[in-house]
């Protein structure tokens, strides 16, 4: 779960023989940036993102085998000044895109093995009325 006020992460477990509510693995692990207001996860379970509004970034968590997220890179992305809006993870593992809505656009990057950004294009000059991102 994003924190935006503590531009943090944290995570929790469900479980069916606590049906009380979710058991908490890490509380709010800051990223040094500003504003985290989204956070997706890749497909293999080992890392998770978050965009970061206030300072237009992306930051990387690992995530081990337990769920507790560890931050790995506190400005891992960036999207140039436009903001950081909803982020996807295609369904393959391989690719992150992120919308910035100031730009107005959409920043995407290879995910390496390591978990790490290499940037693989952008598109800017999108209607400001787009408010949310999937990706395939």
């Amino acid at each position: 779960m994003s924190e935006a006020a503590a531009s943090s992460l944290s995570s929790y477990r469900f479980d069916d023989r606590a049906p009380t509510g979710p058991i908490l693995l890490s509380a709010a692990v800051p990223n040094g940036q500003a504003a985290a207001c989204w956070a997706a996860a890749t497909p293999n379970g080992r890392y998770v993102y978050t965009g970061n509004a206030g300072t237009s970034s992306i930051s990387l968590y690992g995530i081990d085998r337990r769920g507790a997220v560890s931050l790995i890179e506190g400005a891992a992305g960036s999207t140039q000044g436009g903001g950081a809006g909803d982020l996807a993870i295609a369904s393959h593992g391989r690719t992150l895109s992120i919308l910035a809505p100031r730009a107005p656009g959409v920043f995407s990057y290879e995910l390496g093995a390591d978990g790490g950004l290499t940037p693989i294009g952008s598109v800017t000059g999108l209607p400001a009325t787009v408010v949310g991102l999937a990706a395939n």
